[in-house]
């Protein structure tokens, strides 16, 4: 095979790779709003912007624009922002979610102990289930991943008091949110029909 000949298969082969990548990232396209993206225009919107978006990469290597390795790398650097995006996304989905859940148990406890395990475990699950839930869907609304509620808020505000900074107020409330994630978890249930 002569050398002209060796570059043409090579170049094939190299704009096959890129045409492949642009493949895999519609399909992830795909993957990522069938998960994320409920409205169906929307969801064909974006996986044709994104589809779009990988063919013109494709165009570019082959026209000489770009070399294959720089195809590669705005294909691949594309695959991370989505799989970021959507690692976000479900991230505060949970905690969107975890804290309803804190709500609704600080909500039981208050209920079931009328009175004395409200003050102690029911409202501060209440007010951190409220907190998490706020953060975390305001957080999935607005595209954004420093909101902070206002507990969290309080929590850097005593840190400082003490003398701290508020990166000690985090540790804390993280703290404090997971122990009575813990405790809700664990805790004992009377049902309404038991007999104790």
């Amino acid at each position: 095979m002569s050398l002209p000949e060796k570059q043409r298969s090579s170049g094939h082969h190299d704009l096959w790779r890129v045409s492949e990548a642009a493949g895999h990232l519609a399909g992830q396209a795909c993957t990522v709003s069938a998960r994320h993206i409920r409205d169906g225009t929307l969801r064909l919107q974006f996986n044709r912007d994104v589809a779009y978006y990988a063919q013109g990469i494709v165009r570019d290597v082959k026209a000489g624009r770009k070399s294959v390795d720089e195809g590669l790398e705005a294909i691949e650097t594309e695959q991370d922002r989505l799989l970021r995006q959507s690692t976000e996304i479900a991230q505060k989905s949970v905690g969107a979610i975890a804290g309803a859940l804190q709500l609704v148990g600080g909500a039981g406890i208050c209920y079931a102990s009328r009175g004395p395990f409200c003050v102690v475990f029911g409202a501060p699950m209440m007010l951190h289930g409220g907190n998490n839930l706020y953060e975390n869907g305001r957080g999935l609304l607005e595209g954004r991943s420093d909101v902070e509620g206002p507990v969290r808020k309080a929590y850097q505000e005593i840190a400082k008091a003490s003398g701290l900074n508020s990166c000690a107020g985090n540790i804390a409330y993280g703290t404090v949110d997971l122990g009575m994630s813990f405790y809700g978890a664990i805790r004992l249930v009377v049902k309404p029909d038991s007999t104790t």
